[in-house]
């Protein structure tokens, strides 16, 4: 049986709503239960889990806010692969990023069940999604509008039930004030340092269209270079949310984008500048937090 077209699953009057990712309704689903809170924990899982050994922590990234669950019973014959994906696309349509993946009771956790980990993800709430060997699990993130949202979707199909649960939560994104270099400050960190990391080089979620919000840094970075006749290197670099190879891409393009905006822009010749991208290979701070994820989102520029 062919998975319903996403329109079906969703009545969204504007991907930007906070609650989007509960008007979605699979088809032939059955509500089991659903429950908010108006301010709790939410936790969704970053990585697999080795319940073999005592000392390995449940890895996950949370937030305290509003919190939403729903869970369905789901019709016989759809697969946990179709529903899965139905959900995951809906949710990267609104804008969610995904963080974490995984198919089957042995990726998922390494060992044992998984409803181990999602008992420690939902506790004390009460359990529903129940543990099989054909089981997914998926994890996304969404910071837009001033908001930091997580959500996850678990799927299970078992010899006679057919379970999913969704989960949202929202909180206001505190704002992480980052320093701004200004031409001086840029030609002192790479005097003293070979590369100054570039805050305030605003694009467009998961794009590489700069904001006109960019224009400010942009300005200075161009005033330090008509002062000087060096070559750099604009070197783009993300958080750890999403893939690897998807974040090489996205890096890489948004290097491209600050270096033709400075060429075409502000007449800085391009044959001084190369762009490249390393994804989240080069860190500036542990990517445990929205914090450290903040500061690993920039564009260094590095002397040649």
């Amino acid at each position: 049986m062919r998975i319903a077209p996403l329109a079906t699953l969703l009545t969204l009057t504007s991907p930007a709503l906070a609650q989007d990712v509960f008007d979605m309704a699979f088809p032939g689903a059955e509500v089991a239960f659903e429950e908010a809170e108006g301010y709790a924990e939410m936790r969704v899982m970053t990585e697999a889990h080795d319940y073999r050994d005592a000392e390995s922590p449940l890895e996950t990234i949370g937030l305290e806010g509003e919190t939403r669950r729903i869970a369905y019973e789901i019709p016989e014959g759809r697969s946990t692969l179709e529903v899965i994906r139905a959900y995951g696309q809906a949710l990267e349509a609104a804008g969610f990023a995904e963080v974490f993946s995984c198919d089957g009771r042995a990726e998922c956790t390494n060992f044992g069940t998984f409803g181990d980990a999602h008992a420690a993800l939902t506790a004390p709430k009460r359990p529903h999604f129940r543990t099989a060997a054909d089981m997914r699990y998926a994890s996304f993130e969404r910071v837009a509008d001033s908001r930091r949202e997580l959500a996850d979707v678990m799927v299970s199909l078992g010899s006679s039930t057919h379970t999913a649960e969704v989960r949202w939560g929202s909180t206001e994104a505190e704002a992480l004030e980052l320093e701004r270099l200004d031409a001086e400050g840029i030609a002192a960190a790479l005097a003293a340092e070979g590369a100054a990391a570039i805050y305030g080089l605003e694009f467009e979620t998961d794009s590489a269209v700069l904001l006109p919000a960019a224009d400010a840094m942009l300005e200075q970075m161009a005033t330090y270079l008509r002062d000087t006749d060096v070559s750099v290197l604009l070197v783009g670099h993300t958080d750890n949310v999403g893939d690897l190879g998807y974040n090489m891409d996205l890096s890489a393009r948004r290097a491209a984008a600050a270096r033709a905006a400075l060429a075409e822009r502000f007449g800085i010749p391009g044959a001084r500048m190369e762009a490249h991208g390393v994804g989240f290979l080069a860190p500036a701070a542990p990517n445990a937090d929205e914090d450290g994820r903040a500061r690993n989102r920039r564009v260094e520029m590095v002397l040649r």
